[in-house]
């Protein structure tokens, strides 16, 4: 009876460390796969504050380009009403 104990008490043993290695490769598995969105995760928040600093560059310039074709009008206009004044010789 003994002996049948301490077989079965190795078995279980067997048992529950075979399911402890197979758990453990599959959390491994779980775990590279985790590390790997993370750091695709990481790529793309580094692309989309580029974007955004790209972004930002275009929009300075597009209001500096603005204001600069203000200013171009306000001449313009100056120059119309100086036109449609009457010349006096």
């Amino acid at each position: 009876m003994k002996k049948n104990f301490k077989t079965y008490a190795l078995a279980i043993v067997i048992i529950f460390t075979t399911i402890a290695i197979i758990d453990n490769l599959r959390i491994s598995d779980v775990a590279e796969e985790l590390q790997k969105d993370k750091d695709n995760l990481v790529k793309q928040v580094a692309n989309f504050e580029q974007d955004l600093g790209n972004s930002s560059n275009n929009l300075k310039e597009l209001k500096k380009e603005n204001e600069l074709l203000t200013d171009d009008i306000s001449n313009f206009k100056k120059e119309v009403e100086a036109l449609k004044s009457p010349v006096n010789l």
